[in-house]
């Protein structure tokens, strides 16, 4: 949350204008849920009436900072596919068809009028590759943050102001980062996220699906 709290004053204070937000994630596959290895406890995640695919999960929590930073999505044009046709189960050896896709591309508009773009996929980590790559081009210069890590609890990365390092203190290790999110609850004004905003992520979730299974673009304020 403190992380994401200054990046949140950053942008506002310089990037009152901001043009573009571009987020590039990966999800590795030793994590072992959306192929191309799925351990043989996460298979219900190769299901699609689970609600437990690479979108609902990791896409979604990620989405959680970004429009706590940025502001809700207005529109959304989406294109999805599987590039690992076939999942190995592990340790069983099993192999099975992939259900659900393993790469998500989506742009649109924000309801402040810049336009976003975002593509997550499963699989390899290429060298050199950071898993997590988050860009916001504003009227002022280029706020970055890059992680090592893509997942939702765990991204403990550096920042940066066009090439400057922006130092955060606080630790990102998991557990201090609920901690954190449990003291603010604890607070009268606190500052966490509530069920209001699961259900406006559910309706971005679903604007991503129907636009990818459509190949159109959705209105948001349509769901």
């Amino acid at each position: 949350m403190q992380a994401t709290n200054i990046v949140c004053d950053l942008d506002n204070r310089l990037f009152p204008e901001p043009d573009l937000a571009l987020q590039l994630s990966l999800c590795t596959r030793d994590i072992a849920f959306w192929g191309p290895e799925i351990w043989d406890n996460n298979e219900y995640s190769n299901e699609p009436e689970s609600h437990a695919t690479l979108l609902d999960i990791l896409i979604m929590h990620q989405m959680e900072p970004f429009t706590y930073i940025l502001g809700d999505w207005k529109s959304v044009s989406a294109t999805t596919s599987t590039q690992w046709p076939t999942a190995t189960l592990i340790p069983s050896g099993r192999k099975k068809p992939n259900r659900v896709p393993d790469h998500y591309s989506f742009t649109g508009l924000l309801e402040s009028g810049a336009q976003a773009s975002v593509s997550w996929r499963a699989g390899y980590l290429p060298k050199g590759r950071k898993e997590l790559l988050w860009e916001i081009d504003g009227s002022e210069g280029i706020l970055r943050f890059e992680s090592e890590s893509s997942r939702f609890l765990a991204a403990k990365g550096r920042l940066y102001l066009d090439d400057e390092e922006i130092f955060v203190d606080g630790e990102g290790d998991p557990v201090s980062i609920m901690a954190r999110q449990w003291e603010e609850f604890a607070k009268p004004d606190g500052s966490y996220a509530g069920l209001a905003d699961a259900v406006r992520l559910k309706r971005l979730s679903e604007a991503i699906e129907t636009s990818a299974k459509e190949g159109r673009r959705v209105e948001i304020g349509s769901y």
